[in-house]
């Protein structure tokens, strides 16, 4: 959605914004993921998710980087609009759920709700980090 904003922004204040939503939003998924993978695999099988995950990362700063071949094609809009199909993969398999055999156990019991605890920590960690340069602290 915030993609869809900057690429939408007729002009730069609305596009400062809409980056400034796309970072608030980066700064809560990111570790939000991370704990949704630490709470779902299993000893053995969490070093390998977590390998993924940072592979997966890796990739995405590498399609950044590519982002000026982009630019030198088409108009800067592009570079924020060519999220948008792979957000829509992402919300497809989200709720398709994994393809059968995915994930053979569920998570036991109580899991969840630590992956959910941290979810809601990260906006505090976000807050403890950032207070000293906001003049907070």
């Amino acid at each position: 959605m915030t993609s869809l904003l900057c690429a939408a922004a007729p002009a730069i204040g609305l596009l400062v914004a809409a980056r400034a939503l796309q970072g608030v939003a980066g700064a809560l998924l990111t570790p939000s993921s991370l704990a949704v993978i630490a709470t779902t695999f299993q000893d053995k099988e969490r070093g390998a998710a977590i390998g993924t995950w940072t592979a997966f990362g890796a990739i995405a700063t590498f399609r950044a980087a590519r982002g000026g071949e982009l630019l030198a094609l088409a108009s800067w809009r592009w570079l924020f609009v060519i999220n948008v199909p792979v957000v829509a993969c992402c919300l497809t398999l989200i709720v398709g759920g994994p393809a059968p055999g995915a994930l053979e156990r569920p998570a036991p019991p109580g899991r969840p709700r630590r992956a959910g605890l941290c979810a809601a920590g990260s906006p505090a960690v976000f807050a403890m980090i950032e207070a000293p340069r906001l003049g907070l602290v």
